[in-house]
């Protein structure tokens, strides 16, 4: 899983491509843990992700759920994200606007 992440002393931004699975959400999870500072912005670019699993979703409650960030946002959702919340019943649990990725409109 390929994972970008830009950081300066107030935010943290993601960029994630391909999936995330059970297979590569340790991968995620160890790439930014040594970035997150306590009261940071964090910001994850979903619009990349073309698959996601109960494992991905989870790891993403749990990064919403830290407590020391001052937010966490996810944005550009994938079609493979959307579907997936929307299946797991999830659309509303993360508070954040769902803006799909433009590829994931057609």
């Amino acid at each position: 899983m390929p994972i970008d992440i830009t950081t300066n002393d107030l935010s943290v931004r993601v960029s994630l491509s391909e999936e995330l699975t059970i297979y590569s959400v340790i991968e995620f999870r160890d790439a930014l843990i040594s970035h997150l500072k306590p009261s940071v912005d964090i910001s994850v670019n979903l619009s990349q992700v073309t698959e996601v699993d109960t494992a991905g979703l989870q790891w993403l409650l749990a990064l919403k759920a830290w407590s020391m960030a001052q937010s966490v946002e996810f944005c550009h959702h994938s079609k493979a994200i959307v579907d997936a919340l929307e299946l797991s019943g999830l659309s509303g649990t993360f508070d954040d606007t769902i803006v799909l990725a433009s590829e994931a409109r057609s």
